[in-house]
């Protein structure tokens, strides 16, 4: 093998400039292949050596095997380059995965976070309305006591006349408050004092008297009635 035929292989055998570049293993393999295709094609194309001096071949051997190891060693730097590439775009890969995964990871935190202040924001809610729930409840209980003292102090003071004796046939509230007063004078000798009178039916009338104790005097009067279609 001439010098120019080793540098011409050495040249092809080379690859390009890497800076850049992929590497897989799969581009490591077709490169070693491509080396042992270009190394047997060499060595068919060496012709038959003729008969030399043993100084010649010696020489001839040593020079061949010093080409050979500066082929090795070009061969050993590429693959030292390529196996270098290739560690660091698994390293640059890692790195990415590692980064994407932080933020991932932080992501989900934030997530709970969230999930959490929602949790307690709807935890206070939930035992404010409880809380305004209740106060409206014990409002309402207020209110509904004070209606029903209302009720009844308006009741306290009511009475309810009827029977077919009462000759009531006032439609106008003044006339019908006057006509019953009358009545009571009458018939129990008592002066009403009436805030209102209203009928119920063509019989009945409820009489609502000014105070109580107006009401317990007639009440007290009423066995005057015996004997009368009237009730109190």
């Amino acid at each position: 093998m001439t010098d120019s035929n080793d540098g011409n292989a050495l040249a092809r055998s080379k690859p390009e400039n890497t800076r850049g570049r992929v590497y897989t293993t799969g581009s490591i393999e077709e490169y070693l292949k491509r080396k042992r295709r270009e190394t047997e094609h060499e060595e068919d194309k060496s012709p038959p050596q003729s008969k030399k001096t043993a100084k010649s071949i010696s020489e001839a051997s040593k020079e061949k095997e010093t080409t050979e190891n500066k082929e090795r060693n070009q061969d050993i730097q590429e693959l030292t380059k390529m196996i270098t590439g290739m560690f660091q775009q698994l390293k640059d890969e890692i790195k990415c995965n590692n980064d994407q995964l932080k933020k991932n990871s932080e992501d989900i935190a934030n997530l709970r976070e969230e999930i959490i202040k929602r949790e307690e924001d709807w935890k206070r809610e939930r035992e404010s309305w409880v809380e305004e729930r209740e106060t409206l409840n014990k409002r309402i209980q207020i209110l509904e006591s004070k209606i029903e003292r209302q009720e009844r102090a308006e009741k306290r003071n009511n009475l309810i006349l009827r029977g077919a004796d009462l000759n009531l046939d006032q439609d106008g509230e003044q006339e019908l408050q006057s006509a019953v007063a009358g009545l009571i004078r009458k018939e129990l000798n008592i002066d009403a004092h009436i805030e209102r009178a209203y009928k119920i039916g063509k019989s009945q009338v409820v009489v609502k008297l000014n105070t109580f104790e107006n009401k317990l005097q007639i009440l007290r009067a009423k066995p005057k009635l015996s004997g009368k279609n009237i009730y109190i």
